[in-house]
């Protein structure tokens, strides 16, 4: 692939022109012709949609700029499935211009766009009509407006966007300054690893010089390397010393092929009640209509909440607003599943939907038993199959 890649973009600058992603997409040699298809499809789309200038003014970090980069196989199959929810949307009167607007801006797009596009298009796939309400300074504005076509029954459903916590970006963003030394600048090798301490701005470039030193020596040597001090602990094999690598790990309990960074805190539960944020986005939501709370999450969260304890929670939170259906809380994880696989007891739903070889979406929607509105079975019926399509 590396030689078609040469041969499409001959220039960094053909990387941000459309016509020169569908030439590659044409030529890619290792996919079937109705992916083919799909895939010139989807580009050609997106250009007309988002402007041909899009991928220049985008700026650096969009989302979407990321799905088109990115040439994995899965990676195609997201970016034709996102590319379809969206011809879908534009094709179902729901004010797509303001959608479009949401995905434009590289933050907005984050925290509004791509949400906005998955949770419509799951309430469509349910049978909902979809639209996106137009702002205004004097009424309440909810996100997203469904309606139950047959009984002409209204949900409104509010999407949050819970902000990194300053000190878990601050550890991220530190990790991923040493991995783009360790794993993504030439050469590149198998390492194992973890990172013993915070690394300040002042003793930063003293570590990437010792990585980039150690990695040159192996390369020079093609030997296996252990570089130690008070901030990291990585192993560094050359092609053929892999070895050496997995005994180095056996013997000082480290995991084959990773780089582990800092512990992060991940559970949000509490700061979700804290923050205030429920209350904030629940008071969004008409009094006399039925509501629904979206927020995404860190897949950590997820992993590691006490789920139970979280739903009781919520639901106590919840208690307040009887026009409160419930709140879900996701994230998209790379993680494979073979199947979806959803739990539901009297409080939650929890699940996990497949969306392609290597990631899914990890559900966790707790109900209000407060909630007290008219709404029929078949809407209500409706309301949890999207959860199912989401």
């Amino acid at each position: 692939m590396p030689n078609l890649s040469i041969q499409v973009f001959k220039n960094p600058s053909d990387h941000l022109k459309w016509h020169k992603q569908i030439e590659y997409a044409s030529l890619r040699p290792d996919i079937s012709e109705e992916r083919r298809h799909d895939w010139i499809d989807a580009l050609d789309f997106l250009r007309k949609e988002l402007g041909k200038g899009f991928l220049k003014s985008c700026g650096h970090g969009h989302p979407i700029k990321g799905k088109v980069f990115n040439k994995a196989p899965w990676q195609v199959e997201d970016l034709i499935n996102f590319s379809n929810m969206l011809r879908d949307l534009r094709d179902a009167n729901c004010n797509f211009k303001k959608l479009v607007e949401k995905l434009l801006p590289v933050d907005t797009c984050r925290k509004e766009g791509i949400p906005f596009t998955e949770i419509a298009h799951s309430f469509r796939k349910a049978g909902f009509d979809v639209s996106f309400p137009d702002e205004n300074e004097v009424d309440k504005c909810p996100d997203i407006e469904i309606v139950n076509p047959s009984s002409k029954e209204k949900v409104f459903i509010e999407v949050s966007y819970l902000q990194e916590r300053d000190e878990r970006k601050r550890i991220k963003e530190n990790y991923d300054r040493i991995v783009q030394e360790l794993m993504h600048t030439p050469p590149n090798f198998q390492i194992s690893g973890r990172q013993l301490e915070y690394v300040t701005e002042d003793e930063m470039p003293e570590l990437l010089n010792k990585i980039k030193e150690v990695k040159q020596e192996v390369d020079r040597l093609k030997s296996f390397q252990v570089l130690k001090d008070n901030k990291i602990e990585v192993a560094i094999a050359y092609p053929g010393r892999e070895l050496e690598l997995h005994e180095w790990c056996e013997k000082n309990g480290k995991r084959d092929s990773t780089f582990v960074g800092l512990p992060i805190e991940f559970n949000e539960t509490n700061r979700l009640l804290k923050n205030r944020k429920i209350e904030h986005e629940a008071d969004q939501l008409p009094k006399e209509r039925p509501g629904l709370i979206y927020i995404p999450v860190n897949p950590w969260h997820l992993m590691i909440t006490d789920l139970d304890e979280a739903a009781a929670l919520l639901g106590n939170k919840m208690s307040n607003y009887p026009n409160l259906i419930g709140i879900m809380l996701y994230s998209k994880i790379g993680y494979e599943v073979n199947e979806d696989n959803f739990y539901n007891n009297e409080s939650y739903l929890r699940g996990q939907k497949r969306l392609n070889e290597l990631t899914c979406r990890d559900l966790f929607f707790v109900f209000n038993d407060n909630f007290s509105l008219d709404l029929s079975v078949e809407t209500m019926k409706m309301t949890c199959n999207s959860f199912f399509e989401f």
